[in-house]
């Protein structure tokens, strides 16, 4: 295992997901806090509420993070799909883990995409995750009939690199790894890879061309007929009036109390939403062929299989 560090922790302000400098938490939530007085109620929520939901929110530390920097690393996004066990949780904590929609669909989407990738391991295969976070999603699959694999974590956040290879060292797979700090954009591999996985990154893109060019750079990285997995948010029903949500599998309290905590009080960045059109013409924009895209059960964050054509 090798970390190759690319680029100084003193050049890296802000990622497009967070700080990698602590802030004076006090003074954001003070900022928040006065930000929801000056602002009042909300179509969905009181004022109360609010101001309930950012004390609940300042007593636990993923709530503080998500308030700092409106948006999650790889190490809490890992703390979200595979939550510990028999661990005392505050109550906004334990509907975030355990109610949330969104929390939910990704988790199920988390593990839609690990059976696609685990039913397409084979011997000497080379996996990029782009951006890798804990890299959990390949690093927890089961190699142990595959030979000679190599496995590569990519990821701005050096931080997030330290806890992919304590993982690979639990799994035993440290010799199988290779982590690079490096940002997305800057990924030059050509016809290199038999599978890239990216989850996550493009819910913080705001401009198209970046995302069509991102989903090119992992184009480009596969071999021919090489996959990809991903994912996108599709609109919610407060987004768009021809959302795809199966509000029959979706409690709508949980949905509005979620809406009110992400939206209303914390404005989180993770919120860039894509219709299943909107999807195929960038991947097939990007190179990609024989997209496929499979839906959780409340068709809330689908998983993408696209080949690279």
């Amino acid at each position: 295992m090798s970390i190759v560090k690319k680029i100084e922790e003193d050049q890296i302000f802000n990622l497009r997901t967070h700080q990698v400098f602590s802030s004076d938490f006090q003074h954001v939530y003070n900022q928040c806090r006065t930000r929801l007085i000056n602002e009042g109620e909300k179509s969905l929520s009181t004022l109360k509420e609010q101001l309930d939901i950012l004390d609940q929110l300042s007593e636990f530390p993923l709530g503080r993070f998500i308030i700092e920097n409106k948006g999650m690393n790889g190490y809490w996004t890992d703390y979200t799909l595979r939550p510990p066990q028999n661990t005392a949780l505050k109550p906004l904590e334990k509907f975030y883990l355990e109610k949330a929609p969104s929390t939910l669909a990704t988790r199920e989407s988390f593990y839609i995409s690990q059976e696609i990738m685990q039913q397409n391991l084979k011997n000497g295969i080379k996996i990029a995750s782009l951006p890798c976070g804990v890299m959990a999603n390949i690093l927890t699959l089961d190699f142990s009939k595959i030979e000679n694999m190599r496995l590569v974590g990519i990821d701005l956040d050096f931080e997030v690199l330290i806890y992919a290879n304590k993982l690979a060292e639990e799994r035993k797979l440290q010799n199988h790894l290779e982590l690079l700090q490096h940002d997305a954009w800057q990924f030059e591999s050509q016809s290199e890879y038999d599978m890239v996985s990216s989850h996550g990154l493009n819910l913080y893109i705001t401009n198209e061309e970046e995302l069509l060019s991102l989903y090119t750079k992992c184009c480009t990285a596969l071999k021919p007929g090489g996959l990809f997995i991903g994912s996108f948010l599709t609109p919610s029903p407060f987004d768009s009036e021809n959302s795809p949500w199966d509000m029959t599998k979706v409690n709508e309290e949980d949905l509005r109390y979620q809406r009110v905590i992400f939206n209303d009080v914390a404005k989180v960045k993770w919120r860039h939403f894509y219709t299943y059109d909107q999807v195929a013409d960038q991947l097939t924009k990007a190179g990609f062929a024989d997209i496929e895209f499979i839906p959780d059960s409340a068709n809330i964050r689908p998983v993408i299989v696209a080949q690279k054509g």
